[in-house]
């Protein structure tokens, strides 16, 4: 008795932690859903940036402080673009993360950084942590 009693409540359990667990990667699909959209709406204010972006950048940037990263690629395989126009850039994570490039005269505005880098060529300063140096610079 003491056993079938104890197996029901550890079936009980079971299935609210299932249920809960469920929710949880629907939440995060969704998330994530609508990450890749605000990542898509914004790209359209962007290029890609060309290594020649970025090393003018890093030229200045370097002149004061240190790279935090270095690493055993080449840019072409970075994620880095160049803003075309003012914009704003939402909070977007991991591999939907942006590395922004952003040129004088072009507003980038933000409320939360999330796993973004902005590299202002406007006082060659960054906001993020991600400063990379790459094989080919």
């Amino acid at each position: 008795m003491f056993l079938m009693k104890a197996r029901r409540n550890a079936k009980k359990i079971f299935e609210e932690e299932r249920k809960e667990v469920l929710k949880m990667a629907e939440e995060e699909e969704k998330k994530c859903l609508i990450e890749d959209e605000s990542r898509r709406r914004v790209l359209k204010k962007m290029r890609v940036a060309k290594i020649e972006d970025y090393r003018k950048w890093l030229r200045r940037y370097l002149i004061f402080e240190m790279p935090s990263d270095f690493c055993d690629y080449e840019f072409e395989d970075a994620d880095f673009y160049v803003a075309k126009e003012d914009l704003f850039l939402p909070a977007l994570y991991g591999a939907t993360s942006i590395n922004l490039i952003v040129p004088r005269g072009v507003k980038v505005e933000y409320e939360k950084l999330g796993h973004n880098n902005i590299y202002f060529m406007k006082g060659f300063k960054n906001v993020g942590e991600f400063v990379p140096f790459y094989n080919d610079l």
